[in-house]
């Protein structure tokens, strides 16, 4: 990508490490106290055009370069690929691109065009695992700020100022994990009539139950810290079905993950089984279409598992990668 057909030769910078990236990096150890960064243009407009949390599940996407930013994730996604389309999240044209930008976008296009024709194999059908675990970390960091604040959800659709919640950051930040909650704002407003107060708690905990669920919220809402722990031991067992779920159907057999072929093919064999059937079909239910045939003898290499596309196994039609 580099080097052809253009060769790029950036001019490599130092920054300070974002806070948001040391609250959101899964590890391991720590990350260095400075980043080395280069600029694709002459403005701070973009940087990021998706978040990193499953865009690598399927064989249809690839990151070609992450971007630097203070408001998403660590990993954020600067330049991406999604089957034939080029994701480019910078905001410039480029007349305001440095040379080495506009050299990278040639080449990101060149390097496109490879690609003519191959439509997306996965559309976005649920949360990556990974995500569970980013958006757990966020309650466990958030949590501590909502006692004894509300939120004024007014007819206009954004928030409106209260103590510690200015507007921009109030309801986005449980719907957007990852935006720090200000300390240093204790601005009060009066609240119109006929306004709608809500507690931050009673928000936190409707954010919590629609991601988690209410057997979680019993275990989990006075230990965060927790409720991180409980998704990363589990990662591999990690299910999206309107909410985060880990399958305990799949452990009752040995199994130690949902998306490996093993387990697929333990699946199948299992099926055989008159005593396992009910079970097995249950989980062939649950993490295949139903319509797909899987050649287990030719065709390993063509099968993967999709946490985006819905927790499932899919098949790479023939030639799909041929370039």
């Amino acid at each position: 990508m580099y080097h052809t057909p253009l060769a790029v030769a950036p001019e490599f910078e130092f920054r300070a490490t974002p806070e948001n990236y040391r609250e959101t990096y899964p590890g391991p150890g720590q990350l260095p106290d400075r980043i080395k960064v280069w600029r694709v243009q002459t403005s701070p407009r973009g940087s990021v055009v998706a978040c990193s949390y499953g865009f690598q599940d399927s064989p249809d996407a690839e990151i070609i370069a992450v971007g630097f930013n203070r408001a998403k994730g660590y990993g954020a996604i600067g330049i991406g690929r999604h089957a034939n389309f080029l994701q480019w999240g910078y905001g410039d044209p480029p007349s305001r691109m440095t040379e080495a930008g506009r050299r990278l976008f040639i080449n990101c296009i060149h390097y496109l065009h490879r690609f003519d024709g191959r439509t997306p194999l996965v559309r976005r059908r649920a949360g990556s695992r990974v995500e569970a675990v980013a958006v757990a970390s966020a309650l466990a960091r958030v949590g501590r700020f909502a006692a004894g604040r509300v939120i004024y959800l007014g007819p206009s659709p954004e928030p409106k100022e209260t103590a510690g919640w200015p507007k921009e950051s109030a309801f986005r930040a449980w719907l957007h994990p990852g935006r720090e909650l200000p300390l240093e704002s204790t601005r009060q407003t009066t609240q119109p009539a006929g306004d709608i107060v809500a507690p931050a708690m009673d928000l936190q905990k409707q954010f919590f139950l629609d991601k988690f669920g209410p057997d979680l919220w019993d275990k989990y809402h006075a230990d965060p810290n927790g409720l991180v722990a409980y998704y990363q031991v589990n990662l591999e067992l990690v299910y999206h079905d309107e909410v985060y779920r880990v399958d305990e159907d799949l452990r009752s057999l040995g199994l130690t993950s949902n998306r490996t072929f093993e387990t697929l093919e333990r699946l199948y064999e299992l099926w055989q089984d008159p005593t396992r059937r009910e079970l097995a079909q249950r989980l062939l239910d649950r993490y295949t279409d139903g319509r797909t045939t899987f050649d287990f003898k030719t065709g390993r290499g063509r099968i993967y598992f999709s946490d985006v596309g819905g927790y499932k196994f899919f098949v790479i039609p023939e030639g799909y990668l041929d370039r």
